[in-house]
C-alpha cells in the first residue's frame, strides 16, 4: 500500500493530481490510499503528526494557513524516509528549497506541463521505494540476474528468446513459454511471439506500443490488442 498525502488550495489542481496518482498506480497495479488537504490548517498538522506510514507528500508551496517550506521542515523533524514532492507554481523558492536541506524528491513547476512530469516522478517514487526484483536463470551454464523493472519486452527470435532492458539485449535458448511461466503476472503477451513489461508501457496505438522510456515496438496482434487495451 503506498499513502499518498496531497496539499493544494486549487481544487482543479487538487482533482489532477489525484486523477495523476490513480492512473499511474492504476498501470503499476499497486494498492494505495489518497488523503487530501486544501491548507496546512490544524487538520493537516494533526494528520502529519499521526501519521506513521511512510508517505508520498506532494504539497504545495502556498496556502492561505502556512508555507509549505516551513511543513517540510516540520514533516522533516519527525520523519526523514517519506518522500516530498513540491508541486508549485512559485518557482522562485527553488533555491531555498535546496538551500534548506530537507531532502525534497523533486520541485515540479505548474506551468511546465506538470501532470505529465508529475505522473513520471510518482513512477520513479515507486520505483525508488519499492525493493528491486530480479529474474535469475540459468542458460548453457550461464546464470542470469536481470532486474524485473528494467525489461521493456521478451521476444522469440528464431531458436533464441532475445530479453529487451533499458540498456541491454539478452539473447538465450530458454523458451517464451518459460518466461510466461517464471515472471510476474505483469508481463503479458503482446503477439504470439513476444512478452511485454505492462509496467513499462506508455502508449498503445495500432500495432504499436510506446514504452516509458521513448522506445517503439510494432509487436501488436489482433488477438492480445484487447487484453493488452485494459492495461493502458
Amino acid at each position: 500500500m503506498y499513502n499518498f498525502i496531497v496539499c493544494d488550495d486549487n481544487k482543479i489542481v487538487l482533482n489532477n493530481v489525484v486523477d495523476v496518482i490513480n492512473d499511474v498506480c492504476s498501470k503499476c497495479d499497486i494498492d494505495k490510499d489518497i488523503t487530501l488537504f486544501s491548507d496546512y490548517n490544524d487538520e493537516f498538522m494533526n494528520y502529519v503528526n499521526n501519521n506513521m506510514v511512510s508517505s508520498i507528500y506532494i504539497l504545495d508551496i502556498e496556502t492561505p494557513s502556512n508555507s509549505g517550506i516551513d511543513v517540510a521542515k516540520y514533516i522533516r523533524k519527525k520523519d526523514y524516509n517519506s518522500i516530498i514532492i513540491f508541486l508549485t507554481s512559485h518557482e522562485e523558492f527553488a533555491f531555498e528549497i535546496i538551500r534548506e536541506r530537507l531532502n525534497i524528491f523533486t520541485f515540479i513547476s505548474k506551468f511546465n506541463n506538470y501532470k505529465v512530469n508529475l505522473s513520471a516522478t510518482i513512477k520513479e517514487c515507486i520505483n525508488y521505494i519499492t525493493p528491486t526484483k530480479y529474474v535469475h536463470f540459468k542458460d548453457f551454464n550461464k546464470e542470469y540476474s536481470i532486474n524485473l523493472n528494467s525489461i521493456l519486452y521478451i521476444m522469440k527470435v528464431g531458436r533464441k528468446t532475445s530479453i529487451v532492458t533499458d540498456t541491454n539485449s539478452y539473447d538465450v535458448y530458454l523458451s517464451l513459454v518459460y518466461f510466461e511461466n517464471n515472471l510476474p503476472s505483469y508481463f503479458v503477451k503482446s503477439h504470439r511471439a513476444c512478452i511485454v513489461n505492462s509496467k513499462r508501457i506508455e502508449e498503445i496505438k495500432n500495432k504499436c506500443i510506446t514504452f516509458d522510456n521513448g522506445y517503439i515496438i510494432d509487436l501488436v496482434s489482433s488477438k492480445y490488442k484487447k487484453d493488452l487495451s485494459c492495461l493502458k
